[in-house]
């Protein structure tokens, strides 16, 4: 159940075209409850075969990346590091960091087991705002539902809502990939934490 919470945020239709992302990436709830449902939706069609880590990938790279703002989740984790690198080393982690959580989450994808995703209605004012936190809950038949919290940001340029973090039973995913990775970059800097993305993705 925790692996399978760990997926939604990075945390987003097979592919959706980019008319209809910025038309849902204009509204925080409604971003989050369309990705929710076709992720369900997806997950339900897939096969236990020798297809299913092809397939997950496929998930997670049309459905949750679209709308995951993964340079400011990559430069996140890179933290007090992002200033004494170059911009040819920031581009290349956070291109080695989305092939490593697109490999992650697919793994992840695996031990999902027909749980729902029930976004609860949004009652916060969003005007002014540069960051909202959308509450969820993850149903499992067997279990009590989980609350979980989709962590958006709205870029100053575009508009558009997008995901950076989620948390589940107070565990927050980016913290989490954060502190991983922390202990790497400092003993052993950003070019070698890169080439390490880059062979475990």
């Amino acid at each position: 159940m925790k692996k399978f919470i760990t997926i939604l945020v990075l945390i987003v239709s097979v592919w959706a075209p980019q008319g209809q992302a910025s038309t849902i990436g204009a509204e925080p709830y409604k971003l989050v409850k369309v990705i929710s449902e076709k992720l369900v939706n997806e997950l339900a069609t897939v096969a236990k075969d020798e297809k299913q880590k092809e397939q997950m990938k496929r998930i997670v790279n049309e459905v949750i990346f679209p709308h995951i703002d993964t340079k400011y989740v990559a430069y996140s984790v890179l933290g007090k590091y992002l200033k004494t690198t170059s911009k040819e080393q920031r581009d290349a982690f956070t291109s080695a960091f989305s092939y490593y959580l697109v490999n992650t989450y697919s793994l992840a994808l695996e031990q999902f087991n027909d749980q729902k995703i029930q976004v609860l209605p949004n009652r916060s004012n969003i005007e002014n705002k540069s960051k909202v936190a959308i509450k969820a809950q993850v149903i499992d038949a067997k279990r009590p539902a989980i609350d979980v919290f989709f962590k958006l940001r709205k870029n100053k340029k575009t508009g558009q809502w997008l995901m950076y973090d989620l948390v589940a039973e107070g565990v927050s995913v980016l913290h989490s990939k954060r502190s991983e990775l922390a202990k790497m970059i400092k003993q052993q800097g950003v070019a070698a934490t890169t080439e390490y993305l880059i062979q475990n993705s």
